[in-house]
């Protein structure tokens, strides 16, 4: 919010202004991040981070800190320097957040080179991970569908149906697939 505050000093008017945090009216301490309405006041508040994926204001978590100094003075929070990244202390950092071979933790997971992926020990790579035909083939229950020009494609789990956005206008299929505004092949919206 921004606070104006006017002063007379003989007959000079100064007015200054001083941008503050959102505080609650009736206690003065911070407002709490879900109660901010806007992404202005979210910013305005050091400990709140504007989440664009659901559109609300929420507390900052140790996954929201990108380097070592704010990571280690939030309370709970733990920097690892490997893979340079916060995470809560006492949890497990999931397979999915090493990028390399050297640092996917072996007792744990597996690094697969052919996606460039640490997953799971046992879990099998997800079909959409592949991105060529050739590796594709080589995913457990996944098949291949190209799209009408053959100029791409895309791999999907087996006995899934082939994607909208791999067919041209004219042969996508109504009404689990629509024409786009652009002029192209999309998922309906409304199809059950």
């Amino acid at each position: 919010t921004l606070d104006t505050t006017t002063t007379t000093i003989d007959t000079t008017t100064i007015t200054t202004a001083a941008t503050t945090t959102a505080t609650s009216q009736s206690t003065g301490s911070p407002t709490a991040c879900a109660d901010i309405a806007t992404q202005t006041l979210c910013f305005q508040n050091t400990h709140c981070i504007f989440d664009y994926g659901m559109s609300v204001c929420r507390d900052k978590g140790c996954g929201d800190f990108y380097d070592e100094t704010q990571c280690t003075s939030s309370v709970g929070c733990t920097w690892d320097s490997n893979i340079i990244l916060c995470y809560e202390t006492g949890t497990e950092i999931p397979c999915s957040r090493y990028y390399s071979i050297n640092t996917c933790p072996q007792d744990r997971c597996t690094f697969h080179e052919s996606v460039y992926q640490c997953l799971v020990k046992g879990e099998s790579i997800p079909c959409n991970n592949f991105y060529d035909e050739t590796a594709c083939a080589n995913g457990d229950s996944c098949m291949w569908y190209s799209s009408d020009d053959g100029n791409y494609g895309s791999c999907v789990d087996s006995g899934a149906n082939k994607p909208c956005t791999l067919y041209n206008t004219n042969t996508c299929p109504t009404p689990r697939c629509s024409i786009s505004d652009y002029n192209t092949c999309q998922d309906s919206l409304d199809f059950t």
